[in-house]
């Protein structure tokens, strides 16, 4: 056992050391810009008409987020990155390090920090705070796309969203979702262990890629094999990797090999609290490559 320990301590070390040179390979300047406006309802845009009165979307929440760039002069394909309930962790941010480094503009999105929140993994469904910065995240997406669409080194039909564990993250790219409400489209989206009971028609509008694991109590593979199911009979284009022996966070080195969160709020469980994280380095590398060709299959 403490061979054992050793060894992973002398791997961590080595990815930490690892990272500070991807980082430093690519430095992040902190950028600020809206969440997509709210669109006003057919009943509003009626009454608005009736009065002679054109309205327009109401202002989004300020946000700000880290804009990773790579060498040259572009235009660059982009990816949108949207954390968890944690909030921005050090492992997203050498995600933007990796895929700045394969040539993507990448806008690590915070979601969080001005609206005041920490985090939400402990307050699910309880409070404003919740409410606030989990429905609101899909707009923070389309937000964050609108910025990047803007900048000349972005090419903008080349953007593709990329996010973390549940916060409706699939919303942003399903059918019946709020994209019809903006001109910007995603290009293709990468979901790591997402709730996949939420989007149940299976609909999504752009190729999606979802990495999650076997083990994973918090956001179950087993509704992510549903879902492809029901996403691949309807003609759209969902690719699923389930990988062997691994728990959610299997990308998160910090989080170690097994970690017990008993305070976090679980829909799955009885009662719904706790779950369990875990670093898998094997699914971890494989995704690295996962991501990399399916991104450039639908995006580069």
């Amino acid at each position: 056992m403490k061979h054992t320990a050793i060894r992973t301590g002398a791997a961590l070390v080595l990815l930490g050391l690892l990272v500070v040179v991807t980082r430093s390979l690519f430095a992040a300047d902190w950028v600020s810009f809206n969440s997509a406006g709210t669109p006003p309802t057919p009943f509003q845009l009626k009454r608005a008409k009736a009065k002679g009165i054109e309205l327009k979307p109401e202002p989004g929440a300020p946000l700000r987020g880290l804009l990773f760039r790579p060498k040259g002069e572009g235009p660059f394909p982009a990816v949108v990155l949207l954390h968890g309930c944690r909030g921005i962790q050090a492992y997203q941010k050498d995600w933007a390090g990796k895929l700045a480094g394969w040539g993507y503009v990448v806008l690590l999105v915070d979601s969080f920090g001005s609206r005041n929140v920490q985090e939400i993994c402990t307050e699910a469904y309880q409070g404003q705070s919740f409410s606030e910065a989990s429905a609101g995240r899909v707009f923070d997406a389309y937000g964050a796309l609108d910025y990047l669409a803007g900048l000349t080194f972005v090419d903008p039909n080349r953007v593709a969203a990329m996010g973390w564990s549940g916060l409706r993250f699939l919303g942003t790219i399903t059918t019946a979702g709020v994209h019809v409400f903006f001109d910007q489209k995603f290009k293709a989206a990468v979901s790591f262990y997402p709730d996949c009971h939420e989007p149940s028609s299976g609909q999504f509008y752009a190729p999606l890629l979802v990495l999650t694991g076997e083990l994973d109590d918090w956001t179950p593979a087993r509704l992510c094999e549903k879902l492809a199911a029901v996403t691949r009979a309807q003609g759209g284009t969902l690719e699923l990797v389930v990988y062997p022996s691994a728990r959610h966070s299997f990308d998160d080195p910090d989080v170690g090999e097994s970690q017990y969160l008993p305070e976090v709020y679980n829909i799955y469980k009885n009662p719904a609290r706790g779950a369990t994280l875990g670093f898998n380095r094997t699914a971890y590398e494989d995704s690295l490559n996962q991501v990399r060709e399916f991104l450039d299959k639908y995006v580069d």
